[in-house]
């Protein structure tokens, strides 16, 4: 075959052309290190054989295991784990509002991760009862070998030998999950960003640690391709929680949270309007104290609070809406500014998928 693949592309279009097919796909039973990129092969005409023909890739269902031979279990309740260690007073922004959930909600649980052994030792009572498995972890993916992906349940404290505490891909393979109606991966960006065929030659698939949860026998996977810990995905996913309770229904939830969260914190929503009364009378508490303003620490120190105040105030709105016990505690927020910045912009490892940011922002 030709470099190009012209060869072959052109005996596909000739075949498909002949069945009157204009879809194709590929079904793989393994993740290849080299993958042949089918979309980027030429015709003889010129044009790529994606220009022609829609194609995608799918893993084949067969690596499932045989659910008829897993035991069915009685699942009610839902099992929250948020991260620990090294920076768990910055997932505190996941945690609080899993912690909060745990103490106003039926059958909700909230534990903080630790290591492989405790999870299938202490938390395998909570797992077998498990209806839904909400996670607001770190996660590492290794596009190239995605079955290397991991969720990090604790992170080391920064000596070189404390090692983090991971779920890995043949951990989450080997849980039982089966019978879970939803895991929420409301992870770093990277548990759901699947492969991305500009980099190393696959299409856009949900693999590595989502294809895990499948392969358990979890029914749906629901993922963020945000950074955490960050804020809008923490106050979006409390929302969304919310919403289940009441709809039941991912999708609505999801549509409910998301349009919540462009009325709450894009122009003349909620927070704008809290925090030009807020500042207005701290301006008017300080009017004609010129020095109070012109060091920028407590400018920022300010900012900050203000914002924290501002968040805590629109959590407990929410939570009157849903007509449940207001939230105890404010997440603390150390760079404000930075956390609700970012939003709707691609970080540096989300660049290869700025249309979905894009989708998200419109």
């Amino acid at each position: 075959m030709e470099k190009s693949g012209k060869p072959l592309a052109q005996k596909i279009h000739n075949l498909m052309r002949r069945l009157q097919k204009n879809e194709i796909l590929f079904i793989r039973n393994t993740i290849p290190e080299n993958l042949v990129p089918w979309e980027s092969l030429q015709l003889e005409d010129g044009r790529l054989l994606s220009d022609v023909f829609s194609i995608a890739h799918v893993l084949t269902l067969a690596k499932i295991r045989d659910i008829e031979e897993m035991p069915e279990q009685n699942r009610y309740r839902t099992l929250q784990v948020a991260g620990s260690g090294k920076s768990e007073s910055k997932m505190e922004i996941g945690a609080e509002p899993m912690r909060h959930f745990s103490k106003i909600l039926k059958n909700t649980s909230f534990t903080e991760g630790q290591n492989f052994q405790w999870w299938t030792q202490e938390c395998s009572n909570e797992m077998l009862e498990a209806k839904r498995i909400r996670f607001f972890l770190h996660s590492a993916e290794t596009y190239s070998s995605p079955q290397n992906s991991r969720l990090i349940l604790h992170e080391g404290e920064g000596d070189p030998n404390a090692f983090n505490q991971n779920l890995t891909f043949t951990n989450i393979v080997i849980s039982p999950f089966n019978g879970v109606e939803c895991v929420e991966l409301f992870a770093c960006e990277a548990s759901g960003m699947g492969q991305d065929y500009t980099e190393i030659g696959y299409t856009e698939e949900p693999e590595g640690i989502s294809t895990a949860f499948i392969y358990s026998g979890v029914e749906r996977i629901l993922s963020s391709r945000y950074p955490v810990p960050f804020l809008p995905t923490s106050l979006i996913m409390e929302r969304f929680a919310l919403e289940i309770e009441k709809t039941g229904s991912e999708i609505k939830g999801l549509s409910n949270a998301r349009s919540w969260y462009v009325r709450s914190l894009f122009a003349d929503g909620f927070c704008e309007k809290w925090l030009q009364e807020h500042l207005m009378n701290i301006l008017i508490q300080h009017q004609g104290d010129i020095d109070f303003f012109r060091k920028e620490e407590r400018l920022e120190r300010i900012q900050n609070e203000a914002l924290m105040e501002c968040i805590f105030a629109l959590r407990c709105e929410m939570y009157q809406e849903f007509g449940l016990a207001l939230p105890e505690n404010k997440i603390h927020l150390d760079h404000a500014k930075e956390m609700l910045s970012g939003f709707g912009k691609p970080s540096t490892s989300q660049k290869r998928h700025h249309r979905i940011a894009q989708g998200m922002k419109e």
